[in-house]
């Protein structure tokens, strides 16, 4: 039995558990890392938005009702030009 839990809730706990520590896929886990991969996908660019997009889908399909995508205003470095100098 789980410290601090009666038998009763000790049980319900590890039922609970044993559910969830089923859920992960290791296929379903490889696919997405390999489509949040892909591509690159720095701050702002086109490509941040498709994932942003694809993962506010995935929530909402998860049950998620609120689901909001935030837009900031941030300065991000990035080069004018790139030289080499021989």
């Amino acid at each position: 039995m789980p410290f601090g839990f009666s038998p009763a809730s000790g049980a319900s706990h590890l039922a609970l558990e044993a559910t969830f520590l089923g859920l992960p896929d290791a296929v379903r886990i490889r696919a997405t890392h390999r489509l949040l991969t892909l591509q690159p996908h720095p701050a702002g660019s086109p490509r941040d938005r498709e994932l942003a997009d694809w993962i506010a889908q995935e929530f909402r399909g998860a049950g998620l009702e609120d689901v909001q995508i935030t837009t900031h205003e941030v300065l991000l470095p990035e080069p004018l030009d790139v030289a080499v100098d021989m």
